[in-house]
């Protein structure tokens, strides 16, 4: 009998007589589709599962079967307050369980920095829940912001304008602020994790600008996290590739695995 692949890259038999009509046909691009969404949640639980490893905390998650502790875990009573990066609105939120929002940025009083404040992908507490830092990924810039007050006290990068150049970023992804007063962040078309100075000046990079292939850590492909990890490292993830890395801070490779997805 003719054989053909299957979606999973297994041979089938196929009868003599199966004719491929076009019901055969949505039906396979069906079962393909099926497989990518798989994976690609395949890959996002081995990120998760890798970065709460390196972090030391646990990694809950609803899984596709009822009934697991994941589930529960997640819809556990909320009690404390939640910082939301609301980057399609443009603006930070921070509510409290009752859904009730007790803080916004920019609002009266709490101007956008210069050049505006557009598209924050993310946003983290700092220095013991005094202050924020914040990446607007379309707006190629970083900042950081006195909280409640919300008066700007740094911010690197230029307004709309993409580059490689000091002081330019490229689709910044996950800026955190560290202890010694530096910034890290994932400058994601770059390829290139950034760590900044408290003076605002570029001080070193994990990757070559513009050098975007796997090869660590002369070269990363597309890295959109750059984690702090408890031992002054740093957990990198590669998008394009599907790589996870681990990199102290002059860039020394610790491990870097592919993740087991197509």
């Amino acid at each position: 009998m003719p054989a053909s692949g299957g979606v999973d890259g297994r041979q089938e038999e196929c009868p003599p007589d199966l004719a491929f009509t076009d019901e055969t046909l949505r039906q396979r691009r069906r079962q393909a589709q099926q497989l990518r969404q798989h994976r690609r949640r395949r890959f996002l639980g081995v990120v998760a599962l890798v970065a709460g490893a390196a972090l030391g905390v646990v990694v809950l998650a609803s899984g596709s079967g009822g009934g697991s502790a994941g589930t529960s875990a997640m819809a556990a009573p909320f009690t404390g307050r939640l910082l939301i990066a609301d980057r399609g609105n443009n603006r930070l939120l921070l509510v409290n369980a009752a859904k009730r929002i007790l803080w916004r940025y920019p609002s009266k009083g709490r101007p956008a920095p210069r050049g505006g404040f557009y598209f924050p992908d993310d946003a983290f507490f700092t220095q013991h829940g005094t202050g924020l830092i914040s990446n607007q990924e379309d707006n190629e810039t970083i900042v950081r912001i006195a909280f409640p007050s919300g008066h700007v006290t740094f911010q690197y990068g230029h307004p709309r304008a993409a580059g490689s150049q000091p002081g330019y970023l490229n689709q910044p992804d996950d800026a955190y602020l560290l202890k010694d007063g530096s910034i890290t962040v994932a400058d994601a078309q770059n390829c290139r994790i950034l760590f900044i100075g408290p003076n605002g000046k570029p001080e070193s990079q994990i990757g070559t600008s513009g050098r975007c292939t796997h090869d660590p850590p002369k070269n990363i492909n597309y890295p959109n996290g750059d984690t702090p990890l408890a031992n002054g490292d740093f957990l990198v993830s590669e998008v394009r590739g599907s790589y996870v890395d681990e990199f102290t801070r002059s860039g020394r490779v610790i491990w870097s695995t592919k993740l087991p997805i197509g």
